[in-house]
C-alpha cells in the first residue's frame, strides 16, 4: 500500500513538473513573436519589456512552487514511510480531548513547516517584483490571528465531528457532511462581517459619481445591493482585485483600493458587472453546490477508509482511527485533485466567459471591459498567453489573450 501511494504521489509531482516546464518554455518562446500571437488590442498596450517582466515573474513563481512541492512531497513520503503520525497519536490520544489535540497539533506543524515559504514568498519573491507592502509586524499579526481563528473555529467543529463519529454509527459520515455543510453556510455569513475585518479595513465607497453609476447598474440587472466597500489591499500587496462575498444581508461588493486607484469609473463598472454576472447567472450557487458535493464524496471516502483494516495496516497503523484517517486523507488529496481540478477549472473558465458576456450586455461598453482586463493583467504581471494544456489543468480564468478574442478585441 505504501509503495502504491508513494508511486502515485511521485508521478503526480513529475506531471506537474512537466506541465510547468512546458508552460515556461512556451511563454518564453512567444517573446520573439508577440505580434503574431497576441490580439491587436494587446500589441499597443503591452510592450516587450512588459512581457519579459511578466515572464520573469511567472518563471520565479514556477521555480518557487516546484521547490515547495518537492519539499512537501519529501515530507509526505517520510510520514508515510516511517508512520510518523504514530508517535504523535500515542502522545495525544490518552489526554482529554486528545483526538482534537492531535488534529490541531498537525495543523500547527503544517503552519510551522509552511512559514519559511510564506516568508520567502512575501519578503523576497513579491518584494523583488514590487508587489509586497507587508511589514514584518503586519505579517506576524496575520499569522497570529490566523492561528487563533483556526483554534477558535476548529476546536468545537472537530469535537462535534468526532462526537458524531462516536454516537451515530455507520451513518456518521452523513451527519459529518451535514455538519460541515452548515459550517460552510455559516462562514459565508460570518466571513465578510466578522473575519475579514480582522485583517483589513473596509470603508463604504464614497465616490458619489461612481456610486451613482453602480446603483444604476445594479438596478438595471436587478441586483439587491447591500453595500459597496473599498478594502485597504495596498496594506499588504500591490495586486488589484474585486470580489463579491456573503449571502443574504451580509452580501457585499468589495473593491481593492489599488483597483479603484488604477481604473476609470467606466472600467470599474464593467469589472463590477462581471462580478454581478457570476451572481445573476447562478455561478456562485453552482460552485457552492459542487463544493458541497465534493465534500460529501470526501466524507464517504473517509468512511470507507475507516472500514478497511487492510488500508491502515498497509500504512503501518494497527487499527483504523478517524483522527489519523483525516490526516491521511488530506495528505493523499493531491493525486485526486489532479483529476478533479481540470474539470472544475474548465467549468470556471466557461463561467468567466459568460460573466464577460453578461458585463457587455449590462454596460454595453466593450472597450472599457477590455482595457480594464488589460490594465489588471499588466499591473499584476500576468502572462497574457500560456500553454493550452497548462491552462486546462491549472487556470480557473482564461488567459487574457483568449478573453479579449472572445470579447471581439
Amino acid at each position: 500500500m505504501k509503495l502504491i501511494l508513494i508511486t502515485v504521489l511521485v508521478a503526480h509531482f513529475f506531471w506537474e513538473l512537466f506541465l510547468s516546464v512546458r508552460n515556461d518554455l512556451f511563454i518564453k518562446a512567444n517573446d520573439g513573436r508577440l505580434d503574431e500571437v497576441l490580439p491587436r488590442a494587446l500589441r499597443d498596450r503591452i510592450s516587450r519589456e512588459d512581457y519579459r517582466r511578466a515572464v520573469e515573474y511567472s518563471s520565479a513563481k514556477t521555480v518557487f512552487g516546484l521547490i515547495q512541492s518537492a519539499l512537501s512531497l519529501v515530507l509526505v513520503i517520510a510520514v508515510l514511510e516511517w508512520t510518523l503520525l504514530n508517535p504523535i497519536d500515542q502522545w495525544f490520544v490518552p489526554l482529554p480531548l486528545g483526538r482534537v489535540g492531535f488534529l490541531l497539533a498537525i495543523l500547527l506543524i503544517v503552519q510551522i513547516v509552511g512559514l519559511p515559504f510564506d516568508l520567502y514568498r512575501t519578503f523576497v519573491l513579491e518584494k523583488r517584483f514590487g508587489f509586497n507592502k507587508t511589514t514584518p509586524r503586519v505579517f506576524l499579526l496575520d499569522q497570529c490571528k490566523s492561528l487563533f481563528l483556526s483554534l477558535l473555529i476548529l476546536t468545537p467543529l472537530l469535537w462535534l465531528l468526532l462526537l458524531l463519529y462516536d454516537v451515530t454509527g455507520p451513518t456518521w459520515w452523513v451527519w459529518g457532511f451535514l455538519l460541515f455543510s452548515a459550517f460552510q453556510f455559516l462562514m459565508l455569513i460570518l466571513y465578510p462581517l466578522v473575519i475579514a475585518p480582522l485583517f483589513n479595513t473596509f470603508v463604504p465607497l464614497e465616490d458619489a459619481a461612481l456610486l451613482e453609476g453602480i446603483r444604476a447598474l445594479t438596478d438595471r440587472v436587478k441586483f439587491p445591493l447591500k453595500g459597496v466597500f473599498v478594502m485597504d489591499g495596498s496594506k499588504r500587496s500591490g495586486h488589484s482585485n474585486a470580489y463579491f462575498t456573503g449571502i443574504g444581508k451580509s452580501k457585499r461588493i468589495v473593491f481593492f483600493d489599488t483597483l479603484v486607484d488604477k481604473l476609470t469609473h467606466s472600467e470599474l463598472l464593467t469589472v463590477l458587472a462581471h462580478e454581478l454576472g457570476h451572481f445573476k447567472l447562478n455561478h456562485v450557487k453552482l460552485q457552492l453546490l459542487i463544493s458541497l458535493g465534493l465534500s460529501g464524496v470526501g466524507f464517504y471516502a473517509l468512511s470507507r477508509m475507516l472500514a478497511s483494516d487492510a488500508f491502515f495496516a498497509g500504512l503501518g497503523y494497527a487499527t483504523p482511527s478517524i483522527h489519523v484517517g483525516i490526516v491521511l486523507l488530506m495528505m493523499l488529496l493531491s493525486p485526486v485533485e489532479m483529476v478533479i481540478a481540470p474539470l472544475f477549472n474548465l467549468l470556471s473558465r466557461r463561467h468567466e466567459y459568460a460573466a464577460d458576456a453578461f458585463a457587455l450586455d449590462a454596460t454595453e461598453d466593450r472597450g472599457s471591459l477590455a482595457t480594464a482586463l488589460i490594465k489588471l493583467n499588466k499591473d499584476n504581471l500576468s502572462v497574457p498567453l500560456v500553454h493550452p494544456l497548462y491552462s486546462f489543468v491549472h487556470h480557473s480564468h482564461p488567459p487574457l489573450a483568449e478573453r479579449l478574442l472572445a470579447l471581439g478585441q
